[in-house]
């Protein structure tokens, strides 16, 4: 099974996400190693590759070709019930 790519909005969740992680650091907490949110700041960084040259016409674009692969697995009989 192809494994989905993070939608624009799941990229930017990541990345208030470290700013919390990173003010909780600062204010004493351990919940999480500075290492820890390094390597996860990494990682979203390499989400973010696909939107690197991107206009927003071609963001708008991917995001409705994504909405369309999520239409198109959800099955027809589904979204024709939908309508009746």
């Amino acid at each position: 099974m192809e494994r989905a790519e993070p939608s624009k909005d799941a990229v930017i969740a990541r990345l208030w996400s470290h700013v919390a992680d990173l003010l909780l650091l600062i204010c004493g907490s351990d919940a999480k190693t500075l290492d820890g949110i390094m390597g996860e700041m990494d990682a979203t960084a390499k989400m973010c590759e696909r939107y690197a040259d991107a206009d927003d016409a071609e963001l708008y674009a991917l995001d409705v070709a994504e909405m369309a692969r999520k239409l198109a697995g959800e099955g027809l009989e589904k979204w024709e019930s939908r309508r009746t």
